[in-house]
Formats: C-alpha cells, structure tokens, sequence
C-alpha cells in the first residue's frame, strides 16, 4: 500500500519581495495594475511611489476640479418667474382665454349694434354716444366678473393649485404674481376698448361724420370705465379665490349686480326710499355713471365716490383671500 506523499511547500527566499496584495495573475496576462506592453515600473508622468510630479511625500493625491451642479448654478426663482407662470396660464386655460376674447369683442360689437339701430333717430339721440356705449360696458361687465372668478377657481377645481404651491410654497408670492397680472391686463385691455367703443360708436352715429371727437372728455371716460371694470375684476377675484369655487362666486356677483337695480325698478325709486337708496348705490348705475359723472344721483355716492367705494370692497376682499391663502390647507 502506497503512501500519498504531500504538496510540497515553497517557501519564499530570503530578501526576495513579498509578492502585492490581490489576485495571482493568470498565465498569459500581465500583472494586476499593468496594461499590455507596459513593462515594471511606474507609470508614465508618474513618480515612484505612486506620487504625482511636484507632489511631496505624504500629501494626499490631486483630485479633479469638479464642475458646478445645475442647483447650485440655477438661479434662485423671484416674483418675475412666478408672473410669466401666472402670464403662461392665463393665456392657455381654455375657460380664462375665450371669456378674455368675447368681454374684447363684445363692446366694439354691441356699439356697432346700437349705432346702426339709432340710425333713424333725431339728432340729440344721436349725439349721445357716450350713453349708448355705456350698454357695451354692461355686457363687458358681465363677461369679466366670471373671468376674474375663474382665474382662480379653475386652479382650485383641477387640483392644480397643490402644483403651484409645491413648486413655489412661498403661497404669498404666487398671489401676489397673480393679481397684478389680471390687474395689469384687466386695466389695460378695459381701458383700450373702452376708447375704441367710443370713438367706433361717435363715427358709426349717422350725423356725426366728420366731426372731430373731444379726446379729453373720450379719454377721460375710457379711463374711467376702465378703472370701473378693472375693480368689480378684482373683487370677484378675491371673492373667488375665498370660496375656491366658480359657480357660488359668480352668483354672488351676478346677485350684486341686478338684485339692487332690479329691487330698485319694482319698489320705486321714491325720494327717501329703500328703492332710490338701492339704485344710488347699485353696480349698474355706478357704471352709467362713469360715462356722464354729471348724471350721478344727486343723493347718493359720486362717479369718483362709486369708484373708492369699489376700491374699498375689492381691497377687503383681496385682503380676505391673502389671509385665507395663507392660513389653511389646499
């Protein structure tokens, strides 16, 4: 019977190196740490022991400069960011965006309606235009109370408004950026077509061809109709932004705006009544009286009186929303 015999053992020589730490290599590669063809050494632009030139011994190895991130190069988002984000939804939200186009168009419209209608009229109806485009205000009225309504409550309804305020949670901020965008819009496009009804209405008038128009008088109740819309605006923005919903918004709105007048008609405006105290005080005749301050009621507020009286409401409101906004969940 045969006795196996044992490996032999090998023992390294003396002063020979102690072979580096890792995996043995295999035969026909090169060492672990060595690319093909390069013979022992260090490598190229390398000093020995592994350090780089002008690099002392012991100091830690150069490390790559690193280039910035996009947080830390981004710029910081401010109050001009969130007003082109409220300019972008306010022209693509389909609701915002046709009611915008049809309270532009409907006063041009309705003055042309009326003029070509008082065509067969005397010469003193004829010459009151300002009156007459008064009714194209009306019905600009009634198209931008729901606009202002919508342009918050639409962000309520969708869910959209949780985006907003994940994206931006400074909440004051993004209404801030929001009311001075459908202020400044609400102020200038009123403003404009205001002027242009007047001067479309004065040169439609049979009689009135190619006699020149008092700009300061047609200026100065553009202004004035203008600043009226842009505030009732306002108001129904606050009130919508308070209630977070579009239809008991706008009813309220639409309940301001007739109910007095409509009261005012069925009761009689007897001087010292509830009826003349409605009508003097009424979103109706405050409007008509922004196109003939003269026509005011002599026992209620002024064309400027209505005008401070609105400011007032709409700042309350306003101010109502910023403190609910703030305060409670979305």
């Amino acid at each position: 019977m045969s006795v196996s015999q044992p490996y032999p053992q090998t023992y390294p020589q003396q002063g020979a190196p102690a072979p580096a730490p890792g995996y043995a290599p295999q035969p026909g590669y090169p060492p672990q740490g060595q690319m093909p063809g390069q013979g022992p050494g260090p490598m190229p632009g390398q000093m020995p022991g592994g350090q780089m030139p002008g690099q002392f011994q012991g100091q830690p190895p150069v490390q790559p400069p690193r280039t910035p991130t996009m947080a830390g190069a981004a710029e910081r988002p401010n109050l001009l960011h969130a007003l082109a984000s409220e300019s972008t939804k306010l022209w693509t939200t389909r609701s915002t965006l046709w009611l915008l186009i049809c309270a532009t168009l409907s006063m041009p419209v309705v003055d042309f309606a009326i003029s070509s209608h008082y065509a067969g009229l005397d010469q003193v109806l004829r010459s009151q235009f300002t009156t007459d485009s008064s009714i194209s205000a009306l019905t600009a009225l009634l198209l931008y109370v729901p606009l202002g309504v919508m342009v918050i409550t639409t962000e309520y309804s969708s869910g959209m408004i949780r985006n907003i305020f994940t994206a931006c949670p400074r909440r004051a901020r993004v209404l801030t950026a929001k009311t001075l965008m459908l202020f400044v819009g609400t102020l200038v496009t009123t403003t404009l077509l205001s002027a242009l009804s007047l001067f479309v209405s004065h040169a439609m008038l049979p009689g009135n061809f190619g006699e020149p128009v008092a700009n300061s008088d047609v200026l100065t109740t553009a202004f004035r109709c203008g600043i009226y819309l842009t505030l009732a605006t306002m108001f129904s923005y606050g009130l919508g932004a308070i209630l977070k919903r579009s239809a008991p918004a706008i009813l309220i709105m639409m309940a301001a705006i007739f109910v007095p007048f409509v009261v005012a008609v069925v009761t009689g405006a007897a001087p010292g009544s509830l009826g003349e105290k409605l009508m003097d005080y009424s979103l109706i005749s405050g409007l008509l009286s922004q196109f003939n301050p003269q026509d005011a009621p002599a026992t209620g507020p002024s064309a400027t009186g209505i005008l401070i009286y609105l400011a007032i409401a709409a700042a309350a409101a306003i101010g109502g929303a910023y403190a609910l906004v703030l305060t409670r969940d979305t």
